[in-house]
């Protein structure tokens, strides 16, 4: 019974919990708001020490769980943050079974209804991991954390540059958003790649549905366009109080349209096509579907 628990044990499950469940749990306790509230600045504070450390160069390892326990586990080691968001963050680490450096998307879960989102952002990581492109980053697995929380590793867009062929240091690349074209010429070029990428992608039945120089990666020395994050404008993962209020941010909301049809209405403004105004459909059961869906690509 919970009457039981030492405050060593609750500590104990606190420490343990990722912090959406860390969040609900404390709600729960049947303590005053002082106490409450206590609880909720150290947590925060040991997660700042924990990037902290994470940053001047401490690493943590992970050990995973495949979905539904298939399979052997998956084993991280995280050595720096490399990119956040509103709802998740990205890490160069070493996937320690395979002896690489990958880039780990972790994702922030906000509340216990989104077990069907986690699944459909698996689902649409291994439906993207078929494309294979110079023009599209790799997805090399999918899986969960043993809190439930959803990944992805990528294939990490870095280069070793000549002068650093000694040392073995790599840069990583950037989005287009960091660091646009420098050329005119560049810029058409980079433009055509990230097409080429598109229509691969399109070829295998995967579609974007964001499109945007943020989810496009330069590699730093070769300059070469690389297309990221297929598929994860899902509406659970997108926490509107958390994201910008600019023009800029990704929308994901689910609405009925004049049919009454329930449709995702997913993109981020400035470059959503007027299919996206509409809604797209969260899945696709036609051939209108796949053209509306390959039209939304082709205008972002």
């Amino acid at each position: 019974s919970p009457a039981d628990f030492t405050c060593e044990d609750i500590l104990a499950q606190l420490e343990g919990a990722s912090t959406a469940q860390r969040a609900a749990d404390i709600s729960r306790l049947q303590v005053g708001p002082d106490t409450k509230e206590f609880l909720a600045e150290h947590f925060a504070d040991m997660e700042r020490l924990q990037r902290a450390a994470f940053q001047s160069g401490r690493r943590l390892r992970i050990q995973t769980t495949r979905p539904h326990s298939e399979g052997a586990g998956f084993d991280f080691e995280l050595e720096e943050e490399i990119g956040r968001g509103a709802t998740s963050s990205v890490w160069k680490a070493q996937d320690k079974r395979l002896g690489t450096t990958v880039a780990l998307k972790l994702f922030e879960l906000l509340d216990a209804r989104q077990t069907e989102a986690r699944q459909r952002v698996l689902r649409e990581a291994q439906a993207a991991s078929r494309v294979i492109s110079n023009h599209v980053v790799r997805i090399r697995d999918v899986g969960q954390l043993e809190d439930g929380t959803p990944f992805i590793a990528m294939e990490l867009c870095a280069e070793v540059p000549s002068d650093e062929a000694a040392t073995g240091l790599r840069d990583i690349g950037h989005n287009l958003e960091v660091d646009p074209p420098r050329t005119l010429r560049e810029a058409v070029r980079l433009i055509a790649e990230a097409a080429r990428g598109i229509s691969d992608a399109h070829r295998e039945g995967v579609y974007h549905r964001d499109l945007k120089p943020a989810n496009i990666l330069c590699r730093p020395t070769a300059r070469r366009a690389e297309i990221i994050d297929f598929g994860l404008a899902v509406p659970e993962l997108v926490d509107q109080a958390k994201t910008s209020s600019s023009a800029e941010r990704t929308l994901s909301v689910v609405i009925q349209n004049d049919l009454g049809q329930r449709v995702v209405l997913a993109g981020t403004p400035p470059y959503m096509s007027p299919e996206q105004c509409q809604g797209l459909p969260s899945a696709v059961e036609s051939g209108d579907d796949r053209q509306r869906l390959i039209r939304a690509d082709v205008y972002g």
